[in-house]
Order: C-alpha cells, then sequence, then structure tokens
C-alpha cells in the first residue's frame, strides 16, 4: 500500500460526504486506502461512510472512538493504516482536482524523497460552496488561521507549518512517534508532533498544486472561542518543552502585558472592541482590531492553562 489518507471526524456528516465525493474521483498511479476515524460522532457520519463505502474505488476503513479530540483520532488512524505515505487531511476538505493525491505521492517519489521531508499542501477557502467573508480572508492571509503567504512553492519550511488539514509524511520517518493525546482539541497539536520529529531531521517541502479546500465557514465569535482553546493549547506546549518556552515566551509562556495594551483592551474595553468587530467582520478587513481581539483570547486561554499545569 502506497498511500493512506487520515480523516478524523466529528459530527460533520455533510462536509465528511462531499470530501469522500472529491476523493472518488481521483487519479492516482498507486494503490491507496482512506482511514475515517469516527470520534463520537451523533449524526449521520457513519451511514454516509458505509454508503461510500460500498462503491468506493479503493478501500474505506471505518474506525469508531469515544469522543477525545483530534491528536487520539489520528493515532487511531495510523495504527489502522498500511500505506508508505500518510497524508493527514480534515473532513471538510474538498480536493480542488483529480491529481490531488497524486501530487502528494509524486514529490514523494521524486525531489522529496528524502526520509525525513514531508509535503504540506495548499488549503484555501472553499469560495464556491460558502460566503468568504473579509474576517475570513483575514484569517488566511495574515491571521492566525495559515501562514501559506510566508511560501512559494518548493520552498521547503519548518514545523510551524505542519498543516494537518493538507500534509504527508512518510511512514517509515514518522515511526513510532505520534500525536501527544492530552490535546483534546486542535490546536497545536501537529505543531507539537511536528516539533518532536523536527528533532530527528523534518522538513516540509510546500507543493502548492496539491490543493485542497476548505469548507467550514468561521464567524468571528466562533473563531475568538477557538482562541482562547489555542492559548491554553500553547501553554500545554510551553509546560512539555522548555526549549519553545525559552525561545518564544510570548506564545507559549504565561502572559505579561505591558501597562499601556492593558489599558487599550481588558475586560471593560473588550465587549466594545468586540462588537465593533462583529460589525464590520463582513465587510471589511480592520486587521489591528481583528488582531488585538484574538490575542485577547489567546492570553486568555494562556492563563487558563498556566493557572492548571501537567505534570510532565
Amino acid at each position: 500500500m502506497q498511500l493512506s489518507v487520515i480523516i478524523p471526524t466529528f459530527n460533520r456528516a455533510a462536509a465528511l460526504d462531499l470530501c469522500l465525493a472529491a476523493l472518488s474521483s481521483q487519479v492516482v498511479d498507486a494503490d491507496w486506502e482512506i482511514v475515517i476515524v469516527d470520534d463520537g460522532s451523533t449524526d449521520e457520519t457513519e451511514d454516509v461512510v458505509q454508503r461510500y463505502a460500498k462503491t468506493f474505488p479503493v478501500p474505506i476503513a471505518y474506525q469508531r472512538q469515544q469522543n477525545a479530540g483530534p491528536a487520539r483520532a489520528r493515532n487511531v488512524g495510523i495504527e489502522a493504516s498500511r500505506g508508505a505515505i500518510i497524508l493527514f487531511i480534515g473532513d471538510d476538505i474538498i480536493a480542488s482536482g483529480d491529481d490531488y493525491l497524486s501530487q502528494h505521492v509524486a514529490w514523494h517519489a521524486g525531489r522529496f524523497s528524502a526520509p525525513g521531508i514531508a509535503v504540506l499542501g495548499l488549503t484555501t477557502w472553499n469560495e464556491s460552496m460558502m460566503t468568504v467573508t473579509p474576517f475570513m480572508r483575514w484569517l488566511e492571509s495574515g491571521g492566525p488561521q495559515f501562514a501559506y503567504g510566508d511560501l512559494q512553492d518548493g520552498d521547503v519550511a519548518d514545523a510551524r507549518y505542519f498543516y494537518t488539514s493538507n500534509v504527508s509524511i512518510k511512514r517509515a520517518f514518522l515511526g513510532d512517534d505520534r500525536f501527544d493525546e492530552r490535546f483534546r482539541r486542535a490546536a497545536f497539536e501537529d505543531f507539537e508532533l511536528a516539533h518532536r520529529l523536527e528533532r530527528r531531521g523534518l522538513a516540509i517541502a510546500y507543493n502548492s498544486t496539491a490543493r485542497a479546500t476548505h469548507l467550514h465557514a468561521i464567524s468571528m465569535a466562533g473563531y475568538l472561542r477557538r482562541a482562547r482553546v489555542a492559548g491554553q493549547s500553547a501553554a500545554l506546549v510551553g509546560q512539555i518543552h522548555a526549549d519553545l518556552l525559552e525561545r518564544s515566551p510570548q506564545l507559549f509562556g504565561p502572559p505579561r502585558l505591558p501597562l499601556h495594551k492593558r489599558l487599550l483592551i481588558n475586560r471593560i474595553t473588550y465587549p466594545l472592541l468586540l462588537l465593533a468587530g462583529r460589525l464590520v467582520e463582513r465587510h471589511a478587513v480592520l486587521k489591528h482590531l481583528f488582531t488585538s481581539l484574538y490575542l485577547y483570547q489567546h492570553r486568555r486561554g494562556l492563563r487558563d492553562g498556566w493557572a492548571r499545569p501537567i505534570r510532565t
């Protein structure tokens, strides 16, 4: 088996349906499989998978677990898969062309065949199936969601770009390393694994032609809730990895703000700034406002995480 596509999923049956439909038309000169790990869904996820499994051109394996988060789900998928190349995608990721998978396979077999090189594909918003707001455009172009704007095709990047929405890695290099299951939410768990792998030589080659779209409309309010979760996960990274805490204390350490920033955004001013952000999120990009709101919630998450330190 040359390629395994691992898809963790939770209560997104409709998106998963579209994800599988796009994968069903792939033209790949390789043996491949799909492994879907259901993280305790209560919707029609299993019905969708079983319907596709009857006629899909390659095997679809279905694993179900009690809700434990994407880190554990991907680990279950790794153990259930057989491919020499493992491609991680999300349940709301839609392959843009019928050569999407072959792009991943070809780059691993060709110029980037060295054991430690992973392949990052491009993930962008699905503009044909949803409305992409100015706030969403900010998230992927200068905001905290992705940093594809820093890369050009063929660049080799570091662990920060191990985006499990669209990244593949050689099983032999992954070895016994797995996602840390203390990360219960989708935030920093992919970076944390990549940081450990980077110590053994991981590098990430960017293939913009391995393109997929993200079918996930995001509101400002929803993303700010995620920002707090991201802060909690960042605190966990800082507690696990002293080197990262020392290198980037502002990202992974307990928050320490100068007085002028505390005066600008705090418990009193935040509701007013949030109201302003929600009024404009569908009309204009106000990057300084969006960034301030995000960082405020991220710092709250950091504070939460450091208030309840783990035992490493």
